[in-house]
């Protein structure tokens, strides 16, 4: 520990997902779906200037939609949303697609992609391999 530095320890949370260790340290265990996206709604919730999130694989389904609803109040409410998902989590197209894209746009919501590359591409190009219609693979020539 740094001079100056304290290990601050906070009350006990009413929380049952919440253990703080030694402040401001955080650890949230989450051990169902339904505790998690409570979580992160309720962080939405209490944002007051920005927000930024990270997501491997983000659906629109139900719960993504809540997720994407919230963010867009948020917005509503100029707090700064910044969302950076996985292009090729869901295999050839992402989650998030053009309609999603252009109506958190609308809102001032930055969406943006990490790991934009045609996977066929780089298997072509860089194995020396190519796909068929039939999904058999051949060695390139």
């Amino acid at each position: 520990m740094t001079a100056g530095a304290q290990a601050l320890e906070t009350p006990p949370s009413s929380s049952p997902y919440l253990n703080t260790v030694n402040a401001p340290h955080q650890v949230r265990l989450l051990d169902n779906d339904t505790a998690a996206l409570e979580n992160v709604l309720q962080m939405i919730g209490r944002a007051r200037k920005s927000i930024v999130m990270e997501y491997f694989v983000f659906n629109p389904d139900r719960s993504g939609r809540l997720v994407l609803q919230a963010l867009v109040r948020k917005a509503d409410e100029d707090v700064k949303i910044r969302i950076l998902v996985d292009y090729n989590a869901n295999g050839i197209k992402p989650g998030l697609d053009s309609f999603y894209h252009d109506e958190l746009a609308r809102h001032g919501v930055e969406l943006r992609y990490f790991n934009v590359v045609d996977l066929l591409e780089f298997w072509r190009s860089d194995f020396g391999i190519i796909a068929s219609s039939s999904s058999s693979m051949t060695k390139k020539c």
